[in-house]
């Protein structure tokens, strides 16, 4: 089972003393272990002196067997590389899909990616393209992040969103048909990237140079 480890920070809000409970590395020992993360039920804390939720941001990887996937978030880039040659050395990720995320809002959105069965190098491409499109015909839409995929197993219903100034957000449909022509003309293409673990909005853009 994975172990919590109790940890001791500051609440913004009234500087008192808060005590919360972190996992450096989970897997499906822990129940329920990928909806805990999609959700962000495992990052929430509450200070009990001021009332104040916000939640926590560290690293920490996620083993998550059930769906074939070893995500590890590393909040430092430059460390990226270390992380990188680790895993090329060691045989325990082995037949898994290994990603390297730069935050746990990108483990969340990676894990609902793989519980939803896509393949994220394609979703990463379907977005940057989508962001294009949107911003084409929305052009006074400012927007504050990345465009990032949802999804519900329970309803199979998919959506890229927008976040804009102000708190706009728009949801766009995933497209299921041009999603399967992407994944069509390139999935093959991306297959051939051995030992590349990170797999982002940047790494779409420079891949889209090479398709264009």
């Amino acid at each position: 089972m994975p172990s919590p480890e109790v940890v001791h920070l500051l609440c913004p809000e009234c500087v008192e003393a808060v005590n919360v409970t972190v996992y450096r590395s989970i897997d499906n020992r822990l129940p329920d272990a990928a909806d805990k993360v999609i959700s962000g039920e495992l990052f929430k804390y509450r200070c009990p002196h001021c009332g104040r939720k916000d939640r926590l941001e560290y690293d920490l990887s996620f083993h998550d067997a059930e769906h074939n996937a070893w995500i590890q978030v590393v909040h430092d880039p430059a460390q990226i590389p270390d992380y990188v040659t680790a895993l090329n050395l060691s045989s325990r990720h082995q037949g898994l899909r290994v990603r390297i995320v730069h935050n746990i809002h990108e483990m969340r959105e990676k894990t609902m990616t793989f519980v939803m069965g896509r393949d994220d190098r394609i979703l990463e491409i379907y977005k940057y393209i989508a962001k294009a499109q949107f911003l084409l015909q929305s052009p006074d839409f400012v927007l504050t992040r990345e465009p990032f995929y949802a999804g519900s197993a329970e309803t199979g219903d998919e959506v890229v969103t927008f976040l804009g100034k102000g708190g706009k957000r728009e949801l766009a449909p995933l497209d299921e048909s041009y999603y399967q022509f992407l994944h069509t003309e390139f999935a093959g293409q991306i297959q051939a990237e051995a030992g590349r673990y990170v797999y982002d909005s940047a790494w779409a853009k420079e891949f889209a140079k090479g398709i264009v």
